[in-house]
């Protein structure tokens, strides 16, 4: 699905796809002593989950370009971490509906989990339940499961992520990432034999965070020399 935003035009200029199955392939069925590895599962997302892999710092960290996109102002008075958040959940369910596709809400999501928490607890007395995992990263307090206390146990018949072959295998994995090569392309090589200055002081201003962390880079780039900041 190619996301769009309802109201914002320059959204669109980011070219952003979001696919609309999720399919898992590493879940396994534990029935009657028998552990079955070979469950594949699929469902549909949530809006929230989508976001989170667009915006999240460790993932494709979109969040700037998303709030420039959509007209935000970065500055802590405007919270525009929580605008950007919101505008992209707005732009998927706009999106995934024009397209007639299936997607979920955190809010809608969290009431029909407390419809089915209620009845599983009727019905047998306990559901168990991850807080952790369910409560939505977005959202907070204005959802129910927030506040709804959970306890979180096994119960067999189960249907639960598997370990990792690599790992059960003790499998080396070598790193995607070669940091080696990627120092040898950096595009600012310093020269410490040619610096006239035996220290040099790496000073910031900033407001949210960005300037602190490229005068970090700069000052782990001077190596020794860098003091700072």
């Amino acid at each position: 699905v190619q996301l769009e935003h309802p109201e914002f035009d320059l959204f669109s200029e980011l070219n952003l796809r979001w696919y609309v199955l999720p399919a898992i392939s590493n879940m396994g069925v534990d029935i009657g002593g028998v552990y079955y590895q070979t469950c594949p599962f699929n469902g549909w997302y949530a809006i929230t989950e989508i976001a989170r892999d667009f915006l999240d710092k460790q993932r494709y960290n979109l969040a700037e370009a998303v709030a420039i996109a959509c007209d935000i102002p970065m500055t802590t008075l405007n919270v525009w971490q929580d605008d950007v958040q919101l505008q992209f959940h707005r732009a998927i369910l706009h999106s995934f509906a024009k397209k007639s596709m299936s997607v979920v809400d955190h809010h809608t999501a969290s009431e029909a989990f407390l419809d089915f928490h209620a009845e599983e607890v009727k019905k047998r007395g306990k559901c168990p339940a991850d807080w952790v995992w369910l409560v939505p990263p977005a959202g907070g307090s204005m959802t129910g499961v927030f506040h709804q206390e959970m306890f979180n146990f096994i119960v067999k018949p189960q249907y639960r992520t598997q370990v990792d072959p690599w790992e059960e295998e003790r499998i080396e994995v070598p790193c995607p990432i070669d940091t080696e090569l990627i120092r040898s392309r950096s595009s600012f090589l310093f020269d410490k034999q040619a610096c006239l200055f035996k220290k040099i002081y790496v000073y910031y201003g900033s407001e949210t965070g960005k300037s602190f962390r490229f005068a970090t880079r700069l000052a782990s780039d001077f190596g020794d020399v860098g003091l700072g900041p």
